[in-house]
């Protein structure tokens, strides 16, 4: 069950997702070109670029 839904914006969405991998992400899908990811309490996350959507 998820708990949370949060949007994580930025403006350059390759250099961002490659810093969040550096550090342990696993990303878990895609929602239309934007990478999606859960923390450990099931929370959810996706990255997105708002000026690409």
């Amino acid at each position: 069950m998820t708990n949370i839904a949060m949007v994580v914006y930025t403006d350059d969405l390759a250099k961002t997702l490659n810093e969040y991998k550096n550090r342990g992400l696993v990303v878990k899908g895609d929602d239309t070109g934007c990478p999606v990811f859960t923390d450990p309490d099931g929370n959810w996350f996706q990255l997105v670029n708002p000026a690409e959507h």
